[in-house]
């Protein structure tokens, strides 16, 4: 394998590597979005109690 073919397959897997993260990235963001959503319901909810008292 020449040094040239060792570059191409290193950035090639630099790119599957980017891509994947990206990925991950916006798996997390969705549930962090899904967490704060719940959150601010529950933060309703004990509100509703606290006003109720």
């Amino acid at each position: 394998m020449s040094d040239l073919d060792r570059i191409e397959t290193n950035f090639r897997l630099s790119l599957i590597s980017q891509r994947e993260q990206s990925v991950l990235l916006k798996e997390v963001a969705s549930s962090l979005k899904s967490m704060a959503e719940q959150m601010s319901v529950m933060a309703e909810k004990v509100d509703t109690v606290a006003e109720a008292r």
